[in-house]
């Protein structure tokens, strides 16, 4: 998923992630399924070098529990 609206590639950009404590407070508050509903989730992170433009490495953001 590509979340930059730049017709050309930037040295910064922005990117907000919430890991389980959060979603749990979230949870707690009333927010979190319309969170979800608004917002897409990201099974996974890649990074890349912005000299080659080729992946360097990647993460996962699924839990043992929600793979």
């Amino acid at each position: 998923m590509v979340l930059e609206s730049s017709n050309s590639m930037r040295a910064s950009g922005f990117h907000l992630s919430f890991w389980t404590n959060a979603w749990k407070a979230f949870e707690e508050i009333g927010v979190a399924d319309k969170l979800r509903q608004q917002h897409e989730w990201i099974p996974e992170m890649i990074f890349a070098s912005m000299a080659s433009e080729l992946p360097t490495s990647h993460a996962s953001l699924q839990t043992k529990a929600s793979k």
